[in-house]
């Protein structure tokens, strides 16, 4: 009972997820303001797990929701340094 949103780089690859993986919802990471367009369709995330870091991470923590739980691993993106 799920929802799950993802993050990618594509959209075709977003349409993909949506339709053979019945995701709820996503972004594309390389669009301005990604991270806007997500909090305002999902409310925000009550659990979130990423295996990019890199320079976007801090964009990522402003959708999670109070007392939400983050789990990361890997940094394919590189280093994250919060702000």
């Amino acid at each position: 009972g799920a929802k799950v949103w993802v993050t990618s780089g594509s959209d075709e690859k977003l349409a993909t997820m949506k339709t053979k993986y019945s995701i709820t919802g996503g972004a594309n990471y390389k669009k301005e303001d990604w991270q806007k367009d997500l909090l305002k369709e999902s409310g925000g995330f009550d659990v979130i797990i990423d295996s990019a870091g890199g320079s976007d991470f801090n964009l990522l923590l402003k959708t999670l929701k109070q007392s939400a739980t983050l789990v990361f691993y890997g940094a394919t993106l590189g280093s994250v340094k919060l702000d």
